[in-house]
């Protein structure tokens, strides 16, 4: 598809041949306010915009925690434009919103199956993000979970179905890009199959070319052709494609030969954080970096300054083919055009005034009821009074003297405390906390347990955390409310657990608020797992079978 009409491509093309060699790498240059920070303790900012001339900026992402906050470095990016001869794109990783309360995860949107809310995700992340002062957002995530013990993207991905996926990641993009965001969909060639962690080594798509075609190539072409503007490559192989097994930033047969060539993508491919260890275990530094350019990766995001005296140097040696640096130098160019911020009058953003609406909505779709064959939930706040809330774990992410205060799950424990119930909060505990507690007889009214693991390099459960899973089922009479913040997949751990298992799959303020409204019947469940939960049920329905006659009442 083509991406951008005859005017823009004019004009990028004309800036391309005003630009010296050290500028055109530029173009292919992000940075972040570290690689900035590290400058200007040399620099000026007008030094640093001549010596170190780079296209684009990334400002923290939502992964990171920086949605509500203001935007990291702009006061960085306002300074350097000040000198530029062309000014900065501003990216970041809006997967989840940008300024104010951050969207429910894209699991959550998965679960309602809802593909205009998945424009209305786009559109109002758009307009947030382009009144924050970002152009292009590094989303939405068009892995596929095929595989539950994939550890970077359990609630990042929309789910397992590739068809599905793919049509909910075009409406994502249509409604960003039409309301002035540019897309990325990520993270080529596709993660979600490999159990390993991109992020820690390269992880691997062991598959034929015959299923990356019906699973991940679904993804890639239904959006190549609804018009996304930029791709992400990842520390990701594809032994199909390249038996080397090098990460695809580093396969020319990967970016060039598959995404360039097969898929006829010509839009900017950005490469992941070059900071990773999928990445960085390929030394020496140098070396990688003139591979990954010669690869055919545009954007680089996070190399430290020296990639420009490495470029110029790798061109002079003819190591790089000036062409090459023209090629990925002009593909960004053309993003900049289109984008407004070299017109002298570029068009005001406009904010959204449903973001919040859109979030709420989709935080209450998306709720899925994993389990419940007790018929455990709703809980009847005219019953509920005495309250035992377990927060489950790992010790590093507990503020155990003040864990009422854990914004991950404050707002449930505030909507607890005004539906009438008495709190008794506590921190993880041993597999028989419940059961001993029982047979002394301690009593509950209501049990609720969780889980609010942040997600960014875990999603499955294990250490101390794995045997509440445990305590969960280990239980006489009451049996636990279960609400999983983060992975889908505790009730898969245990299919057959007495406890009722709330997918909230995100503790953003609209999925707390959301979860406790359908704990207590004040709404319904009505999402649907976008992924297999693996939850068969038959060992309980032959359990029900039997009957004791001592045993019935």
């Amino acid at each position: 598809m083509k991406l951008y009409d005859e005017k823009i491509c004019a004009r990028a093309e004309k800036i391309l041949s005003q630009l010296t060699l050290r500028e055109k790498i530029g173009q292919m240059v992000m940075f972040n306010s570290r690689n900035v920070k590290m400058l200007r303790e040399k620099y000026s900012y007008e030094e640093i915009a001549e010596k170190f001339p780079f296209g684009s900026f990334f400002s923290g992402c939502d992964v990171i925690g920086l949605v509500g906050k203001r935007m990291k470095g702009i006061d960085d990016v306002k300074a350097i434009n000040e000198h530029s001869k062309l000014p900065l794109l501003v990216a970041g990783d809006l997967e989840n919103g940008a300024g104010g309360e951050p969207m429910p995860c894209q699991i959550v949107l998965g679960a309602t199956h809802d593909l205009k809310l998945a424009y209305d995700f786009g559109r109002v992340i758009a307009q947030r993000g382009r009144s924050e002062g970002f152009h292009w957002t590094f989303a939405p995530v068009g892995d596929i979970i095929l595989n539950w013990l994939a550890p970077a993207i359990g609630m990042r991905a929309l789910g397992s179905d590739p068809e599905f996926v793919a049509d909910m990641c075009c409406e994502i993009i249509r409604g960003m890009q039409s309301n002035g965001l540019f897309a990325t969909l990520k993270h080529f060639p596709g993660d979600g199959a490999d159990f390993r962690n991109q992020h820690i080594g390269v992880a691997v798509d062991d598959m034929s070319k015959e299923e990356w075609d019906r699973t991940f190539g679904v993804v890639y072409r239904k959006t190549i052709a609804a018009g996304v503007a930029s791709i992400m490559g990842a520390h990701i192989s594809l032994p199909c494609v390249d038996d080397r097994n090098f990460p695809s930033i580093l396969s020319d047969k990967i970016t060039t030969g598959l995404l360039r060539d097969e898929l006829q993508f010509d839009g900017v491919l950005v490469t992941d954080a070059l900071i990773m260890g999928g990445f960085v275990s390929f030394r020496p530094y140098e070396k990688r970096m003139i591979t990954m350019v010669n690869a055919g990766c545009d954007v680089l995001l996070w190399p430290e300054p020296d990639i420009f005296d490495l470029l110029e140097k790798a061109v002079a040696a003819g190591d790089v083919k000036e062409s090459r640096i023209d090629e990925a130098a002009l593909r960004a160019l053309k993003m900049k055009v289109a984008s407004g911020v070299l017109d002298e009058n570029p068009p005001a953003a406009k904010d959204a005034t449903d973001y919040q609406l859109i979030a709420d909505t989709i935080a209450e779709k998306g709720l899925v009821l994993a389990c419940d064959r007790n018929k455990v939930l709703p809980l009847d706040k005219d019953k509920v009074k005495e309250m035992l809330v377990v927060v489950v774990d790992t010790v590093d992410n507990l503020k155990l003297d003040h864990l009422e205060d854990d914004p991950r799950i404050k707002i449930m424990l505030d909507g607890f405390l005004e539906r009438g119930a008495h709190l008794t909060i506590r921190a993880n505990g041993n597999c028989l906390d419940l059961f001993d507690e029982e047979l002394r007889g301690v009593h509950y009214d209501a049990i609720v347990m969780l889980f609010p693991f942040t997600p960014y390099l875990q999603t499955k459960i294990s250490g101390t955390p794995l045997e509440n899973v445990w305590q969960m089922s280990n239980t006489l009479h009451t049996n636990p409310v279960v609400v999983s913040l983060c992975s889908p997949y505790i009730a898969t751990e245990n299919p057959n657990t007495p406890a009722a298992v709330v997918n909230v799959c995100s503790h953003c303020p609209a999925s707390q608020r959301a979860a406790v409204k359908a704990i207590y019947g004040e709404i319904p469940f009505t999402g649907k797992s976008p992924v297999d939960l693996k939850l068969d049920g038959f060992a309980m329905d032959a359990w029900d079978e039997i009957h004791y006659n001592c045993l019935e009442k």
